[in-house]
């Protein structure tokens, strides 16, 4: 219990909404509580600057900005427009975000504010793979529908950052709709049937989605022999969803994918990994059609990928040379990975033999033509379902502050998993006790070797817990592992010394 002069952070009863920090959402039909800065006490504002203090400074801040994280203000600003809205301050900051600077509200937490109005009388949403529907009746008003489509996104433009450079590509190119266009589909027509029905429960605010796509609207690049006489963009009445009037841009040809450098760089990676020749594989790619360059293919990326690595998979073994592939010291033979693969399935994610199977295929044991290929194929699958497929390390990197760059950790295991916050969120997750007894404060003051190389860092045995997001692996959790005791011997059978699931990577990977 704290005492009246304690200066400490506390959350007051739900159920006082005087003394709250932010006005606590009404229940169901009892309607919304908007407020203004105004209306808070100093005591009330100066509380709710110490919560985004805590805030900015904690793990929800980093994977809610991904590489970086929300500074102070920027969070005050998330919190006071909850305010206006009525919603609770943690509910502000998980369905609130910034866009070029500008506020947005996500569709689930425009629904969340509608349903807590009680002026939805009814909803009917109609979600198919081409196209959403979705009708709103407020009470005493009549029903209104907004439809928006496949070929609806289609038609518009959004950025997204390539290897460190802004790029302009149809929407429905993102990530985001590429993996998932049936549910981008549905919140974007949530949201423009929301602006339209209760434009003063959301206020005509935009989802991050849409914003992105609105942000920088022009058509995609293109590379033209000469410069062609301009279209001037035509400014027509709409009733596109949300919007009085749009700003229509004549929409030029996408560049092939294999013109953009991130994909070429993938592209030489894979034929790397898979030991294929570009020449020599170029006209197996599609049958009765004789390709010269990449760009002359009708396939899209994934598809090529998986083409390759068919390909690769039909190339009968070389002789063993007796090299040592990158990862478990076993010849590069296709008939000699696969003890090698197990050791490296069980190491990093605990996976038994049938579970490699699993997860890998049946025919996993001579699919492919090395172990790096068979290892590369294992690993990308774990990215379709990472919450069954923690990761276990017993080593990392440590990147200090350089130039603007925050300093991070970087995680040694099969995929590249990296966060910031060594001595705040790091230590929270793995406890002082680990964190002294491994010397992480330390870090900093041995992060390279004399010549400038990396230093590798033991740090006992530590289990990983991820997530994907736009593509890229994502840290949720990170939890200490029991060392095992000094007098068991290589020989002896480690079960019960380690948890389930758990190997001793220092057996399998001898340093």
């Amino acid at each position: 219990m704290s005492d009246a002069n304690s200066t400490d952070l506390i959350v007051s009863p739900v159920n006082n909404p005087e003394t709250s920090i932010l006005p606590q959402p009404s229940a169901p039909g009892m309607g919304l509580r908007p407020r203004s800065i105004l209306d808070l006490t100093n005591e009330q504002f100066a509380r709710l600057q110490t919560l985004a203090g805590y805030v900015s400074r904690s793990q929800m801040s980093i994977a809610k900005m991904g590489q970086s994280a929300l500074n102070e203000q920027d969070v005050m600003l998330i919190f006071l427009e909850g305010l206006s809205l009525g919603m609770s301050e943690m509910s502000a900051i998980k369905s609130i975000d910034l866009i070029a600077g500008k506020p947005t509200l996500d569709a689930q937490g425009m629904l969340g504010l509608i349903n807590a109005s009680g002026l939805l009388e009814d909803i009917e949403i109609d979600s198919q793979d081409a196209y959403c529907s979705v009708t709103m009746k407020r009470v005493n008003r009549q029903p209104h529908t907004e439809r928006y489509s496949l070929e609806d996104a289609a038609k518009m433009t959004a950025t997204e950052w390539v290897s460190g450079q802004k790029k302009t590509i149809p929407l429905t190119e993102k990530s985001n709709w590429r993996q998932q266009p049936r549910t981008m589909l549905k919140w974007r027509c949530v949201a423009a049937c929301a602006r339209v029905v209760f434009p003063d429960i959301v206020q005509g605010m935009y989802t991050p989605d849409e914003m992105s796509s609105v942000e920088d609207v022009r058509p995609a690049a293109v590379r033209v022999e000469r410069p062609a006489a301009p279209t001037a963009p035509q400014i027509t009445a709409s009733s596109a969803p949300g919007d009085e009037v749009v700003i229509e841009h004549p929409q030029q040809p996408a560049p092939h994918w294999a013109t953009v450098p991130a994909n070429q760089k993938a592209l030489t990676d894979l034929l790397t990994e898979l030991g294929l020749k570009g020449s020599e594989v170029l006209p197996k790619i599609e049958p009765g059609r004789s390709l010269t360059k990449w760009t002359d293919t009708t396939l899209d990326k994934d598809a090529l990928f998986k083409r390759l690595r068919e390909i690769a998979a039909a190339v009968p073994p070389a002789a063993p040379k007796g090299e040592k592939p990158r990862y478990g010291g076993a010849p590069a033979a296709r008939q000699d990975y696969a003890a090698a693969l197990l050791d490296l399935a069980r190491g990093y994610f605990g996976l038994s033999e049938s579970e490699v199977t699993e997860l890998a295929g049946e025919n996993w044991r001579t699919a492919y033509p090395n172990l790096d290929a068979a290892w590369g194929a294992l690993v990308a699958r774990t990215m379709n379902a990472p919450e069954k497929y923690p990761i276990y390390v017993n080593q990392a990197i440590y990147h200090p502050k350089s130039g603007k760059a925050q300093p991070y950790i970087e995680f040694i295991g099969p995929h590249k998993l990296t966060m910031f916050g060594r001595s705040t969120g790091f230590r929270a997750m793995v406890g002082d006790a680990y964190y002294n007894e491994w010397g992480v404060g330390e870090w900093d003051k041995h992060a390279v070797d004399g010549q400038g190389n990396p230093v590798v860092h033991d740090i006992g045995e530590l289990l990983i817990t991820w997530t994907v997001k736009d593509g890229r692996p994502i840290i949720k959790d990170v939890e200490t592992l029991p060392d095992l005791p000094d007098d068991v011997l290589p020989e002896e059978d480690h079960a019960d010394a380690l948890p389930a699931g758990a190997v001793d990577l220092n057996a399998v990977f001898p340093r």
